[in-house]
């Protein structure tokens, strides 16, 4: 850019026709907006009649004619000062000026998202697709894919709380879980959860209480209980800045179903912690122990992963990769295992 002293020697127009003439060699907005600037700054240099008439740029023989085109009557100079405040406004300068608000909140708005997924209990309607692969199943090394479709829903009771919804639905596809060269496919017993939540923190603590059911839509009986259960489940969380941390927890009694297959009587419990980045992008660790008290027999893998918010199709999209060991298992547990998510989300 030229210096100072020589750019208010141009006038308006001139300026105008130097940048449209070497537009089509650079950025458009940005040759526009510089236009406009300078323009704005040989507007604003015009409001004081004696600059153009004693520049030091001018010869001598000019300053003169110079003067004698700026008028000094006050009615001119407010002509002058309309020019520049119309220069200024952000109608004039258009869409380059919203450009970069409207990138910084889009960015904001994914951060929230992926903060709103560390929170079991966030206003948010979101579909998780849960892919679990388990491996060493057993002792005959047995394989299990499992799809969770986990539907969450919230929705208003009154202007301070809140009723989460949430339900696991599996589908199971296993192998040589029940024997060399066995199969089963089909769906899961299905485990809902249904929680009553302030929809503001107290003290900075998110909570949430209610009831899960346990459900039998197993579709082979070596897929599920065949029992019904039902019993108390709460989470408490509290979120700082980018960072998620607290517990889930719920405990299931069976109330009716097969008498011919065990009782259920198991307490599941679930501690997680995650950080999520200005990028939207979370790293987290969980825990998730389910402890039989029929066999006194705990089950409980260390899951770490990662996932990343993004719009895909313009719908916010949540993808996650984690990996799984079971630091504690029973005999028909695996011993480890590799977990995938994918998650539609619908902001509220």
């Amino acid at each position: 850019m030229p210096p100072l002293s020589q750019g208010v020697s141009l006038t308006e127009r001139t300026i105008t026709m130097n940048y449209s003439g070497i537009s089509s060699r650079r950025n458009p907005s940005r040759i526009a907006v510089m236009s406009r600037t300078i323009s704005l700054c040989v507007a604003a240099v015009s409001l004081t009649p004696g600059v153009w008439a004693q520049s030091v740029v001018a010869p001598a023989q000019y300053r003169g004619a110079v003067a004698g085109q700026i008028s000094t009557t006050p009615e001119q100079r407010m002509q002058r000062l309309g020019t520049a405040v119309a220069l200024l406004s952000p109608s004039y300068f258009g869409s380059e000026r919203r450009q970069v608000p409207a990138a910084s909140a889009a960015v904001n708005d994914a951060q929230e998202l992926a903060k709103k997924l560390a929170n079991p209990v966030a206003a948010l309607v979101s579909v998780p697709f849960q892919n679990n692969f388990d491996f060493g199943i057993g002792n005959r090394k047995g394989t299990r894919w499992t799809l969770n479709v986990q539907p969450v829903a919230p929705f208003t009771l009154n202007k301070t709380t809140n009723l989460i919804t949430r339900t696991i639905v599996p589908i199971i596809y296993q192998s040589n879980v029940f024997g060399e060269g066995s199969e089963q496919f089909g769906l899961g017993d299905t485990v809902a959860s249904q929680f009553i939540s302030p929809k503001q923190p107290k003290n900075g603590v998110t909570y949430g209480y209610g009831v899960a059911e346990l459900i039998p839509t197993a579709t082979d009986s070596k897929l599920g209980g065949k029992k019904w259960g039902l019993g108390p489940t709460a989470v408490a969380l509290k979120q700082e800045g980018g960072v998620t941390y607290g517990a889930l927890i719920n405990h299931i009694w069976s109330i009716a179903g097969d008498s011919k297959r065990p009782d259920v009587s198991s307490t599941f419990i679930n501690p997680f912690y995650s950080v999520t980045n200005k990028n939207s992008f979370t790293l987290s660790a969980t825990l998730e122990e389910t402890y039989d008290w029929e066999s006194k027999r705990s089950t409980m893998p260390i899951i770490v992963g990662f996932s990343q918010v993004a719009k895909l199709n313009g719908i916010p999209t949540s993808f996650g990769v984690s990996a799984k060991w079971f630091a504690a298992r029973t005999a028909s547990a695996p011993r480890w295992g590799i977990r995938a998510v994918y998650t539609l989300l619908f902001p509220l």
